[in-house]
């Protein structure tokens, strides 16, 4: 009985218990009650008002929020509580952001979807933490706007109209951690941007017109963490431009004109786990390109440049890899021994050969379909082979594996176009790859039956790395059909390009013209380094023994016009440009200091008699350089008006120059 009065008497200490607990819940609920409806009683017109839990990760309690959205306001509202935390402004007609007074406790601003051009006064929001001015008007952020906000760690100016950031605008926002500039009209990223922002872990830049990434642009951005570049217009990116990204987790440069990226680009970025390269013209994966980096998921699609992919050596925590709708014709199997953290390879919707090249995937396939193996190849249903003919449009799946032979004839991948037009003087590179099995030799047939293979170097022509043929200092007899031959022990293959080498574009025009002289101007002499020398030549075409009279002109001279003097009435004169391509001899493999000393001795003595002659010349002939005076012209109408200007008449004299007009006066 004892004991049981015990327990009677502590069950009902309990009942005690939980009936106090419900009394002071009632309590807590009254008394929210009372303040919520405190708190509406100051909220502005056409306005809401309540105590809510904000929609935001960043905020996870219980805030007071004044939602003035949707209400057509045209200013910032002039009564809104000191007490408020959160104010919602978004969807309405508001131009000018000018905070009318104090607002100490407000945490979150939502601005969005106005027509905002001009903001004045954020230093009265001195607690915010959350800024949303997307979706504006703003053209220009001026040195100091966000001044004394130093908590705010949320800033999102996306889909403004953007033109110009001053490089001190961000100056003193010590907590900002995610700044967000996509979709606004920017065409630079501004080193001196970050300096104020030192806790920025997320940066997005997307749909700008960023050009390049410079070197040390995010030098100071130790704690990033993940960056979106999409949709810009980058073609180069600077050596060390992702210098400092230390903690960088992602990156994104999808969508841009990339046309390669290297080791040296990535080489920094130790903790890069995610690399997107989507929509890029990159047309070649270099083997080693992402060497001992620490990356998981590596994504290279819907690149319609994209036909060779060479193994991924040494990456050992890539699980993911992104390789689908491309051009690419054959997947090395080196890619699965080579990878040993490979879960899932997407290679489907790409013009791949069902050939001995191919072998390894069927039997990836073959295996997953036998046995519980699981296989690396994703959506295995849309493997379709493209070539050869008799399989084409085929599931691989679907072929059996008896088709498939360890060997197969040589193929080749030619990364050129079918004709060129290369100007005289410049370089010409011509990349081919090959595949087959055995491994097939790149053979270069030149257009006059000479063959190069390997790693060779002749004349002015040199084969790269086994698949690159380079022709410097290019002559017109160079002009004709380059052959690209793969070889193996089962067959071999052919393409080529035909190449067309033409002058240079120089043209000759008229500047004066009077009865017994002529000054003519020309222009495109100034951007041909192989050029050693231009000569204007003039002719008496009525006299066809009398030679031409030569000017020697330095290839970049800053005269780009010349007078021709005492010239005859009713006569017709040619002009043309004649040039000469400077071809640079090598093979010097030893150097003695004695011969170094004696050439400079000799060079500098040179110099200094050329520039004696230079100063004499340049007095006595300094006014053939210059237009003739007003004295010298009279009175004259134009009377010798140049004939063919446009269509130079062809003579065997001119006819390799690369401009010809001819003169004649009607006088």
């Amino acid at each position: 009985m004892c004991e049981s009065r015990n327990y009677l008497d502590w069950n009902g200490k309990w009942n005690v218990l939980i009936y106090i607990w419900l009394m002071i819940s009632i309590l807590d609920i009254r008394s929210s009650s009372a303040e919520q409806v405190k708190w509406d009683a100051m909220c502005p017109s056409n306005c809401t008002c309540k105590l809510d839990n904000l929609k935001s990760n960043c905020f996870q309690r219980q805030m007071k929020i004044v939602n003035c959205s949707s209400t057509g306001l045209s200013n910032f509202p002039v009564n809104v509580s000191m007490e408020t935390e959160v104010l919602i402004l978004s969807s309405n007609n508001i131009k000018k952001l000018d905070i009318n007074k104090k607002l100490k406790k407000l945490q979150y601003l939502d601005a969005s979807n106005n027509k905002i051009h001009v903001i004045y006064h954020l230093e009265k929001l001195s607690r915010l933490k959350t800024l949303d001015l997307h979706k504006n008007s703003l053209i220009y952020i001026q040195n100091g706007c966000f001044s004394g906000m130093k908590y705010l760690s949320t800033l999102d100016l996306s889909d403004n109209n953007l033109h110009a950031i001053e490089k001190h605008a961000f100056g003193g926002l010590n907590g900002l951690q995610r700044l967000y500039l996509d979709s606004n009209k920017l065409y630079f990223l501004e080193k001196q941007w970050f300096i104020g922002m030192p806790s920025l872990r997320i940066f997005h830049f997307s749909r700008n017109f960023l050009p390049k990434i410079e070197n040390n642009t995010f030098e100071n951005m130790q704690n990033l963490i993940e960056i979106k570049l999409i949709h810009n217009k980058i073609q180069r990116i600077e050596k060390n431009a992702f210098h400092g990204l230390t903690e960088l987790s992602m990156l994104d440069l999808s969508s841009n004109k990339i046309s390669h990226i290297s080791h040296q680009h990535l080489q920094q970025m130790k903790n890069l786990k995610v690399l997107r390269l989507d929509d890029n013209p990159i047309y070649k994966i270099h083997n080693g390109s992402f060497h001992s980096l620490n990356i998981k998921m590596l994504s290279l699609r819907y690149m319609p440049k994209l036909v060779i992919q060479k193994a991924f050596f040494n990456v050992p925590l890539l699980k993911t890899l992104y390789l689908h709708n491309n051009r690419l014709v054959a997947i090395s199997e080196k890619i699965k021994r080579s990878l040993p953290s490979l879960r899932n390879l997407h290679i489907y919707n790409n013009p791949l050969r069902c050939d001995c090249n191919a072998l390894w995937v069927k039997q990836e396939l073959a295996k997953e379909q036998a046995t519980n193996y699981v296989s690396i190849l994703v959506d295995d249903s849309v493997l379709i082979c493209d070539s050869p003919k008799e399989y084409s449009r085929m599931l691989l799946k679907q072929l059996p594996v008896s088709v498939f032979h360890s060997e197969c004839a040589a193929r080749t991948i030619p990364l050129f176009n079918s004709s060129y037009n290369i100007n005289i003087g410049e370089e010409m590179r011509l990349e081919c790859h090959s595949i087959g099995i055995p491994d097939p030799e790149i053979i270069w047939i030149l257009p006059n039956g000479t063959t190069l293979q390997g790693s060779v170097k002749l004349d002015r022509y040199e084969v790269i790395n086994n698949c690159t043929l380079a022709v410097r200092h290019i002559r017109t007899s160079d002009g004709g059909v380059f052959k690209c031959k793969a070889n193996n022990t089962h067959g071999y293959d052919i393409s080529n390009t035909s190449v067309t080498v033409s002058n240079m574009p120089i043209h000759i025009y008229t500047s004066s013209i009077s009865a017994d002289f002529v000054t003519i101007g020309w222009n495109g002499t100034s951007y041909w380094s192989m050029v050693s020398d231009y000569q204007i030549q003039c002719r008496d075409t009525h006299q066809s023994s009398l030679s031409y009279q030569i000017i020697h002109l330095r290839p970049f001279s800053n005269h780009y016009s010349y007078t021709f003097k005492n010239l005859k009435p009713q006569t017709t004169y040619e002009f043309c440009i004649d040039h000469h391509v400077a071809i640079y001899a090598s093979g010097i493999t030893r150097i003695n200091s004695k011969l170094v000393a004696g050439v400079c001795t000799t060079f500098f003595m040179t110099c200094a008699l050329c520039c004696g002659v230079a100063i004499a010349k340049k007095f006595k002939k300094r006014k053939d350089y210059l237009d003739p005076t007003a004295e010298e012209k009279g009175d004259f109408l134009p009377q010798i008006p140049l004939e063919n200007l446009n269509n130079p008449p062809s003579t065997p004299l001119c006819s390799s120059r690369t401009a010809l007009i001819s003169a004649e006066s009607n006088s």
